[in-house]
């Protein structure tokens, strides 16, 4: 009779205990103590097999598997349209951009009625030059982020060097063109 591990039952046991047969009382206190007999041990051939089969099935998953690229990056945004920005001193300043590959034209109002705004969008780097009715001029600079915001937003007045502010937007645009 082999003796295994699992399907007996502790009555069996005890009835076969009581029998009187050494043999088949040393097998089962071993597998009452949870070790292995040779009669129901897993050769080592057998086990290394099993081990290269898991591996195998691990590397072969882990090579497979598609991996997600990240995105090309943009090589022009589009910015035409209306969006806004609002200004740390407190303007707000509404674009109408009309963009031509690079070239950015369009007005500026800071409540005061359109301007006109020229300006570029060159790889990530947008600049542009607002005329305000005043007779001053500011500089209007931002960056392209990769999910299509502008970011470290600045303005400069031009007729005012000292004077400047930060300034962010909500606007979010959309790449025309990726890189190859």
């Amino acid at each position: 009779m082999r003796l295994r591990a699992y399907g007996y039952h502790w009555k069996q046991r005890t009835s076969l205990r009581s029998r009187g047969n050494d043999k088949k009382n040393q097998s089962l206190d071993c597998v009452s103590n949870c070790c292995a007999t040779k009669e129901n041990s897993v050769s080592t051939p057998l086990k290394a097999g099993l081990l290269l089969f898991i591996l195998t099935i691990i590397f072969a998953s882990a090579c497979t598997t598609p991996r997600e690229r990240p995105p090309r990056p943009c090589q022009q945004w589009n910015v035409s349209g209306t969006w806004s920005i609002s200004q740390s001193n407190g303007f707000y300043i509404t674009f109408i951009v009309q963009e031509k590959q690079d070239v950015l034209t369009g007005t500026a109002d800071n409540g005061s009625g359109p301007v006109p705004m020229v300006g570029t969008l060159r790889a990530n780097e947008l600049a542009m030059t607002v005329s305000w009715a005043s007779g001053g001029a500011g500089r209007y600079t931002a960056t392209m982020s990769p999910s299509g915001q502008l970011t470290e937003g600045f303005t400069q007045n031009l007729s005012m060097p000292s004077s400047t502010a930060t300034w962010n937007t909500v606007a979010q645009f959309e790449c025309t063109k990726r890189s190859r």
